[in-house]
């Protein structure tokens, strides 16, 4: 706690809004969204699907 400087009762407004505005507020950047035919496009590359894929392929053909 001495190396955050804080106490086990958290820390006081005055520090928390000093602390909020040196470092800012304490969120993730947002992810980037990849298009949805990227996502669709990405379950097609493990080679199980690829297989299962032709597979099915064959059998609707036969």
């Amino acid at each position: 706690m001495s190396a955050l400087d804080t106490s086990r009762h958290g820390l006081a407004p005055a520090q928390a809004l000093e602390r909020l505005e040196r470092f800012g507020a304490n969120e993730l950047p947002r992810a980037r969204r990849r298009p949805v035919w990227r996502e669709l496009g990405a379950q097609f590359t493990d080679l199980f699907a690829v297989v299962l894929l032709v597979a099915s392929a064959i059998t609707f053909l036969a």
